[in-house]
């Protein structure tokens, strides 16, 4: 009965894969085939779900009843996960290029703009006031004559710190500014470029405070910090009103100097804050004697400091001053 049974199914599966849907078949013979339809569909619709899941991202789904064709069904989920995961790699390769390629875009922007604007303004003064002078030579008072000198020495002043600052991004830039860290007392950095810029900070009669709570010892690259502080008090001072105050505070917290640089001047207005260290939005403010920038000394300042695996931030308020951090690592 069951050799009969088994030559029914078989010659019915033969039929049925021939095309052939008119054969007559007894009624245990049909139920044998119900059922196993029945179990077919079944299977069917779980290995359906199954590559649904899949079709979702879930790469962990397997499957072990239906023979040889269960193997091949986890080994191409195997592949399609590890293709999934190649394609996600390279998606993150490509996102990451296009942010490198937009940054070298907006820093050749930034560059020519500086070229073009920044760097040639300066000169047209100074050749302007230079003919001024050549022309008018007998004809100028001493008053006047030494007004225009004045005005010529603050434009080559600008003009010399928008070049060394451009000197400086362009090294970092092409890597050729080499990272060359020690132990040194950053007081003594902010000592020495506060007597760099004592004229300025004497013209216009700037109170400046030190105050140091313990050690004061940072671990980093001597001449980089000392580009930062050189343009944080600088900064300073072009920001801070006639007979204001800077406050420098010097801390320890826990393995880093925490350096505040605070002024008491025009502040920043809070939608710019975000934009101070973007190489691709130029803020650039008048001081409050009419002092000039790029804005490219902050753009320095951040570059440097991650060299220096610290950490520079800021907080302001409109009339009320700016704070500058500045955060190193000790030895």
């Amino acid at each position: 009965e069951f050799i009969k049974q088994y030559n029914d199914t078989s010659n019915l599966a033969k039929s049925l894969a021939n095309g052939d849907l008119n054969l007559e078949i007894n009624k245990k013979t049909k139920s044998t085939i119900i059922n196993s339809l029945k179990n077919l569909q079944s299977i069917l619709k779980h290995l359906t779900w199954k590559t649904q899941r899949i079709a979702q991202g879930d790469f962990n789904q397997k499957i072990d009843f239906i023979g040889e064709f269960s193997s091949a069904f986890n080994k191409m989920t195997e592949q399609l996960k590890y293709s999934f995961l190649k394609i996600e790699e390279q998606n993150r390769e490509l996102i990451k290029t296009k942010k490198n390629l937009e940054e070298i875009n907006a820093t050749k922007d930034r560059f020519f703009s500086i070229i073009s604007h920044d760097l040639k303004n300066p000169f047209t003064a100074i050749i302007g006031f230079s003919k001024f002078i050549i022309d008018n030579f007998n004809n100028i008072d001493s008053q006047h004559l030494k007004e225009i000198i004045e005005m010529i020495y603050k434009s080559s002043k600008n003009v010399f710190s928008l070049l060394e600052n451009l000197l400086l991004w362009a090294r970092n830039q092409t890597g050729v500014l080499e990272y060359k860290p020690f132990s040194f007392d950053i007081k003594d950095v902010i000592q020495e470029n506060l007597t760099v810029l004592n004229n300025n900070i004497q013209q216009k009669r700037i109170n400046i405070e030190l105050k140091v709570e313990n050690e004061s010892k940072v671990f980093a690259d001597y001449n980089m910090v000392s580009t930062v502080i050189r343009n944080l008090l600088s900064n300073a001072i072009k920001f801070t009103n006639y007979d204001g105050k800077i406050e420098i505070n010097i801390n320890k917290e826990n393995n880093f100097i925490l350096i505040e640089i605070k002024d008491n001047g025009v502040g920043i207005e809070e939608e710019n804050i975000d934009k101070l260290f973007s190489i691709d939005k130029k803020i650039s403010t008048l001081g409050t004697d009419n002092e000039k920038g790029s804005g490219l000394g902050l753009i320095i300042c951040k570059d440097f400091m991650q060299k220096n695996k610290g950490e520079i931030s800021v907080k302001s308020k409109i009339g009320e001053g700016t704070s500058f951090f500045i955060k190193l690592p000790v030895e």
